[in-house]
C-alpha cells in the first residue's frame, strides 16, 4: 500500500486531530432516503463490521476492519420536524426533538457501532429542519446545546448543512462548541457547498473536511459533474505546482465530492424508485468503476451507500470498494490531493454538448424534488493524477473517456514521458515508466521517449493506473523495434 508522507500532520485552520486521510464510510441518504430508523442503521452497521469469505483464497473480511469503512453515518431523518418550539426541532432547552418512534435511542444505536469498532456520525444541523423556524426561535443558534447533544448520543462526527433562513450558520463556533465537549468530532462542512474562500485563504478551515458542490445523483454524467465541475476547482491543474504553500484540499481539510453513488439507492425503497423514475439510477459496473477510481484520484472522502448488509451486493462491489492499491491512492499524500492533468480540447468532436446533469435534488424524493435539471458540456475524455510518495517519482493517472471512442478529428487519448514526468513532479524525466493496472495489478507496456501511454478506453469507461519510473538498466535509447 501508499502510505502517508512522514510529517504530515496538524495544518492551520486544523480543527483537531482528526481526518489525516479522507474518511471512509457509510451513509443513510443515498442508501433509503428518509425511509431510515434506528433498525435500517443498526443493519447497515452490522453490514459494515460483517466477516465474508471474499479475501484472497476465501479469506474472511470486512468493509470496516480490511477495507476502512469503519463509520455509520445518520443523514437526516431522524428529527421530529415542528415538534420543537416555535415549530422548530428544538425544545425549550435548546436540544434537538428526536422522533423516538423511529429511533428509540440513539444513544444506544452509537454504543451498537462502538461494540462493532465503528464510528457513527451525525447529521446535527439537518436541512428538513426549516429554517425560518429555527431563526425566529433561536436568533442566536443552538451551538451549544447541539454540541452537547452530540455528546451525550455519543456520536463521533457531525454534518452541518443549511437552510434558507435559517439559524446562524457559523462553523467556527460550532467546532469551538464541539471540541469544548470534550470529544473531538469530525467535522463535515455541507453549507457553502463550495467555500471559494479556501483557495485564497485556505488556512480558515475550522472543519475537516468540506463539501465542494451540490448533492450528487446515481447518474454517470452527475457524478462525474461532482469532480470534474466542483471539486476540481479546489486542486491544482494541469502540470504545475499548485500556487501558495498550503493546498486548498489537504490532510484536515479535504475536498468532498459528496457520498458514492454507487450501488445506491437500494433496490425496493421508495428513493429507487423515483431515482429510477427519472432516469438515474442503476449504472452500469464499467461506470460505478470510472467514478470510485476519480473519487480516490482526487482525494475525496469514500461514503458508500449501497446495501451493505446484502452478502450478494456486497461481493458485487468488493472489487471495486476494497481493492487496496485504489485505497492506499485515495489515502496516499505527496503535497497534493490530485489534479486536473489534462483534458481534450473544447472543440473535440466528441465531446458532450449541453447534456442534461442531475442534482442530488433532483434525483431523490417528491418532497427535494425541486433542485433544476443543469445543462452542461463534457470534454471527449479526461485525465486525472496524483502524486504518490512512494517510490520517487510514482504517479497515479486515470483516463476517463465521456464521448463516443472513436469519431473523426478527435484528440488523441495519450500522455507523454515528459507529461508524466511533470504530473510526478519530476524536474527530470527518467528514461521510462512502467505502469501497473490498478484494478488487476497488472504491469502494462512502458512509457518512453518514443511510445506514449495511449489507453484504450471505451466511452463511460477508464483506466486507472500508477506510473513509477523503470529500474535501472533501461535507457532513453532503448528505443523499441
Amino acid at each position: 500500500m501508499v502510505a502517508l508522507a512522514s510529517g504530515v500532520g496538524p495544518q492551520p485552520g486544523f480543527p483537531n486531530s482528526l481526518g489525516a486521510t479522507p474518511l471512509r464510510g457509510w451513509r443513510s441518504w443515498q442508501a433509503v432516503g428518509d425511509e431510515v430508523d434506528q433498525a435500517v442503521m443498526e443493519r447497515a452497521m452490522g453490514g459494515l463490521a460483517r466477516l465474508r469469505p471474499l479475501g484472497e483464497g476465501g479469506a474472511l473480511v470486512s468493509l470496516a476492519a480490511t477495507a476502512g469503512y469503519a463509520d455509520a453515518g445518520l443523514d437526516g431523518g431522524y428529527f421530529d420536524a415542528g415538534a420543537g418550539v416555535g415549530g422548530s426541532c428544538h425544545d425549550a432547552g435548546g436540544h434537538m426533538v428526536v422522533n423516538e418512534t423511529k429511533f428509540p435511542s440513539l444513544a444506544n444505536m452509537t454504543a451498537a457501532a462502538h461494540a462493532l469498532n465503528l464510528t457513527a456520525s451525525w447529521y446535527l444541523s439537518a436541512d428538513g429542519c426549516k429554517g425560518a423556524a429555527e431563526k425566529a426561535a433561536w436568533p442566536r443558534g443552538t451551538f451549544a446545546t447541539d454540541a452537547a447533544d452530540a455528546a451525550a448520543f455519543g456520536f463521533d462526527g457531525v454534518k452541518f448543512d443549511s437552510e434558507s433562513g435559517g439559524p446562524v450558520h457559523n462553523i467556527t463556533q460550532w467546532a469551538v462548541s464541539l471540541n469544548g465537549t470534550g470529544r473531538p468530532l469530525m467535522i463535515e462542512n455541507c453549507m457553502e457547498k463550495h467555500p471559494t474562500y479556501l483557495l485564497t485563504h485556505p488556512t480558515q478551515c475550522p472543519y475537516n473536511f468540506y463539501r465542494s458542490g451540490p448533492d450528487n445523483a446515481p447518474h454517470f454524467l452527475s457524478a462525474f459533474s461532482k469532480v470534474h465541475h466542483y471539486l476540481a476547482d479546489f486542486l491544482p491543474k494541469g502540470g504545475a505546482g499548485q500556487a501558495g504553500a498550503v493546498p486548498a484540499s489537504r490532510p484536515g481539510c479535504f475536498g468532498y465530492a459528496d457520498m458514492l453513488s454507487i450501488g445506491s439507492p437500494i433496490a425496493g425503497t421508495a428513493v429507487h424508485a423515483a431515482a429510477a423514475a427519472k432516469g438515474c439510477a442503476d449504472m452500469s459496473l464499467d461506470e460505478e468503476r470510472t467514478l470510485f477510481g476519480l473519487w480516490c484520484a482526487a482525494s475525496s472522502p469514500l461514503v458508500l451507500g449501497f446495501d451493505v448488509a446484502d452478502d450478494a451486493v456486497v461481493a458485487r462491489y468488493w472489487p471495486i470498494v476494497a481493492n487496496q492499491r485504489a485505497l492506499a491512492i485515495n489515502a496516499a499524500w505527496a503535497g497534493e490531493a490530485g489534479r486536473l492533468l489534462k483534458e481534450a480540447p473544447a472543440s473535440d468532436p466528441a465531446g458532450l454538448t449541453h447534456e442534461t446533469v442531475f442534482d442530488g435534488t433532483a434525483c431523490e424524493l417528491a418532497h427535494n424534488g425541486s433542485g433544476a435539471l443543469k445543462q452542461n458540456t463534457f470534454p471527449a475524455w479526461v485525465i486525472y493524477s496524483k502524486r504518490l510518495p512512494r517510490p520517487a517519482g510514482a504517479v497515479a493517472v486515470i483516463a476517463i473517456r465521456l464521448g463516443a471512442a472513436a469519431v473523426a478529428g478527435s484528440a488523441p487519448l495519450e500522455l507523454s514521458l515528459a507529461e508524466l514526468a511533470q504530473a510526478a513532479g519530476m524536474a527530470v524525466p527518467p528514461s521510462t515508466f512502467d505502469a501497473t493496472d490498478v484494478w488487476t495489478g497488472a504491469v502494462g507496456a512502458a512509457v518512453t521517449a518514443y511510445e506514449p501511454w495511449r489507453p484504450a478506453v471505451a466511452s463511460r469507461n477508464s483506466t486507472f493506473a500508477v506510473f513509477a519510473p523503470s529500474p535501472a538498466g533501461r535507457t532513453a535509447g532503448d528505443r523499441p523495434e
